[in-house]
């Protein structure tokens, strides 16, 4: 009943907003449907994604790539999808950008660890990642997400406001059964507040602008780019950056597409309709390696 009348505001807040209002009764609708959102999707977390693991099997199979997850540059969480939503490790590049540790937050549920700021009257942190991780649940697909604010809570426990740009990668077992979600960031921060800094207006006007306007820049992650069919270069202009920003998500591709490591441009080939999977004897690459900057123009995969 409860998630119920939360969807009923939320369509009523979300047609108001169509209306033509003045400035102060836009605020204060987008003041009522955040925390909508985000009540809704903390109780959908509770449920997961109705995913069912065996703990031991799923133990296993991180065995293939734990050793290229800890020691990875680049920020990552691994995330239980069965209900909860439960944390089940971070590596120290992760640690350090969200300034929390692995023995604090594993096991603990997303949400909890990382709630959102409540001086922050639209923040839409929580509700935007559940989004993007419930695509990439249900869809089998990645998903990458806007620059986001998303504030942090300090050892002080304060809230420090953070800007991120976050891609949510699904990973299945070699039977094609999703056992992990792999959340990645790159903290995005200091060039978000170099320009709100250059921008007119207000701190907190520009801050919602920058963070509405300024997709996220495909070209880091050429397996993206290919969801409505295009593998060459991803768009340049900001026209067409917000044109595709809305479905910027892995390939379907099927499993017998494999990608090139190796640094020489690979030959563009024809791509078939289907599902992208992630399975786990590819994450050790994956996490390793990243995305080479060789394959933007062929628009190929990167792991």
């Amino acid at each position: 009943m409860q998630r119920f009348i939360l969807r009923q505001n939320i369509d009523l807040f979300r047609a108001r907003l169509l209306e033509p209002r003045n400035e102060h009764d836009t605020h204060f609708l987008k003041v009522m449907l955040s925390p909508a959102l985000r009540e809704l999707a903390i109780l959908e977390a509770v449920s997961g994604f109705g995913v069912e693991i065996d703990p031991l099997h799923a133990e296993v199979q991180r065995r293939i790539f734990r050793d290229e997850f800890e020691h990875s540059s680049k920020p990552h969480l691994l995330l239980d999808p069965r209900k909860g939503l439960h944390i089940v490790d971070i590596n120290a590049a992760y640690e350090n950008a969200t300034l929390t540790s692995a023995a604090e937050v594993a096991g603990s549920c997303m949400f909890d660890v990382f709630p959102d700021n409540p001086s922050d009257e639209e923040a839409d942190g929580v509700s935007n990642l559940y989004a993007s991780l419930k695509h990439a649940a249900e869809d089998g697909v990645s998903n990458a997400m806007r620059i986001q604010r998303y504030d942090v809570r300090d050892t002080s426990g304060l809230f420090v406001t953070k800007f991120w740009k976050p891609v949510n990668t699904p990973i299945f077992d070699a039977e094609g059964r999703l056992i992990y979600l792999l959340h990645q960031v790159e903290d995005v921060t200091e060039a978000i507040q170099k320009k709100m800094t250059e921008a007119a207006g207000s701190p907190e006007k520009s801050s919602r602008l920058i963070q509405r306007n300024d997709c996220l820049d495909t070209s880091h992650y050429p397996f993206v780019r290919r969801q409505l069919g295009h593998a060459s270069a991803a768009p340049t202009s900001r026209h067409q950056q917000e044109e595709h920003s809305e479905e910027i998500t892995a390939p379907r591709n099927p499993r017998n597409i494999r990608c090139d490591m190796r640094r020489q441009q690979p030959p563009l080939k024809p791509m078939k309709a289907g599902r992208q999977r992630v399975p786990v004897f590819r994450m050790a690459r994956f996490l390793t390696f990243g995305c080479r900057s060789q394959t933007r123009a062929a628009g190929r995969c990167a792991w």
